[in-house]
């Protein structure tokens, strides 16, 4: 298959390929030590804990829409991992590697899963997030993501809230957030 061409930038953004989960996890671990940083010392001690599996990782990507982000060697510096429930697109996952932030790789991801959204019909875009984490709420919020209230929310995302909330957090560092398409 012939390497995807990077903008001006150096950057550009795909699909997925076929055996890039061990790439994608790489990158999700990498990017999993920006939250060492953090002051609260229960969202920070994230940053140690271990990871997903890849078997089980390499399965959520397979069920899911996953956009990546590469540099200008086509290397997965970072990606954005979406699946369709009921009338919404959600994300489960945004990861940029450290080496690559501060670079819009972010913003471009999400915004290139927004417009797949769109253009699949979706009302929205839902995600679960910690509340106070620079990168997390306060990102997606300068995106025009707003908070959407668990008791307002369709069971299911309210299900997956639950599910995305790491051992031996408190909930209430947590919240949805979501986008009108």
């Amino acid at each position: 298959m012939k390497p995807e061409q990077a903008d001006p930038d150096g950057y550009g953004i795909r699909p997925m390929r076929a055996g890039e989960a061990r790439l994608l996890l790489d990158v999700d671990a990498a990017s999993t030590t920006l939250i060492s940083d953090v002051e609260n010392p229960e969202i920070a001690a994230i940053a140690t804990s271990c990871g997903p599996d890849l078997s089980v990782f390499g399965r959520q990507l397979d069920e899911s829409s996953v956009l990546v982000a590469h540099d200008n060697a086509d290397r997965p510096v970072g990606f954005i991992a979406f699946e369709r429930i009921e009338q919404d697109i959600y994300i489960w996952l945004l990861a940029v590697h450290p080496d690559h932030v501060r670079q819009k790789l972010g913003s471009r991801l999400l915004t290139s899963a927004l417009d797949t959204g769109r253009s699949l019909g979706a009302d929205r875009c839902v995600l679960s997030t910690f509340r106070d984490v620079p990168f997390n709420a306060p990102f997606y919020a300068r995106h025009g993501f707003t908070e959407l209230a668990l008791s307002e929310a369709p069971s299911v995302h309210v299900q997956r809230f639950h599910d995305e909330v790491p051992p031996g957090t408190d909930p209430n560092l947590r919240l949805l957030m979501q986008f009108r398409l």
